[in-house]
C-alpha cells in the first residue's frame, strides 16, 4: 500500500518490490482507490476500505498477505487486519510492516494485543505526530519489533531507502526461517 503523498511507484523506485521478489515472494503494489493513477473514487467508509482489500486479495487469489502499510493506507489496512471477528490477525495476514499508519487510534490496546502476526513497526525519529501515535498503539502487538530510523521524517523509508530495504531483507529472512522451522516436527 502507499501513503497519501506517494503512489505504488514508490516501492519500485526504492527497490523494495525487487527485493521482496528476490526472496521468491509475490510482490504487488497498487494505487489505492482515488489515489495515484487509480481511476476509482476514494472510499470513504471503514467498511468499504476493508471490503476493497478483501475483494482485492480474493481476486488475486492471495491468502494471508504480508502487508506494508505506511501512513494514510492505515485507513485500509487497520480495518482489514482488525476485522471484528473471533479470529486473530494471524488468520488474516502472515505479517505486517507498519510505517506510522493512520487509524490505529480506532482500536484498543487489547485488540492490538490479540494481533499476533509477525510485525515490524517502523517510524522516523522526527515523526512526532502520526508516528508516535501509531507506535503507542501498535507496540501492544505481542509479536513485534520496533525500528526508529534516525534523522528521518514521517516518510522514513524514502529518507533512508538503504536502511529501509535492510529492514525488509531481515523481515523476509525471519518469515522464511519461521516457515522452515514450522516444517520440522
Amino acid at each position: 500500500l502507499h501513503g497519501a503523498a506517494f503512489t505504488s511507484q514508490i516501492w519500485k523506485t526504492l527497490g523494495t518490490l525487487q527485493l521482496v521478489a528476490a526472496f521468491g515472494q509475490l510482490a504487488i503494489a497498487i494505487d489505492l482507490p482515488g489515489w495515484g493513477h487509480s481511476t476509482n473514487s476514494r472510499l470513504t467508509s471503514e467498511e468499504s476500505r476493508k471490503n476493497f482489500l478483501t475483494l482485492l486479495f480474493n481476486e488475486l487469489n492471495i491468502t494471508k498477505p504480508i502487508l506494508i502499510t505506511p501512513s494514510m493506507s492505515g485507513v485500509y489496512s487497520m480495518p482489514f487486519i482488525m476485522e471484528p471477528q473471533s479470529e486473530t490477525c494471524k488468520e488474516r495476514i502472515n505479517g505486517l510492516i507498519a510505517l506510522a499508519p493512520t487509524a490505529t487510534n480506532v482500536y484498543s490496546h487489547a485488540q492490538f494485543h490479540r494481533c499476533d502476526a509477525k510485525t515490524y513497526i517502523v517510524i522516523g525519529e522526527n515523526d512526532k505526530n502520526i508516528g508516535l501515535f501509531a507506535l503507542a498503539n501498535l507496540k501492544n502487538m505481542p509479536n513485534r519489533k520496533i525500528f526508529i530510523m534516525r534523522n528521518s521524517s514521517h516518510a522514513c523509508y524514502k529518507d533512508q531507502p538503504t536502511f529501509w530495504n535492510e529492514i525488509i531483507y531481515h523481515y523476509n529472512k525471519e518469515i522464511i526461517k519461521r516457515v522452515d522451522d514450522s516444517s520440522h516436527f
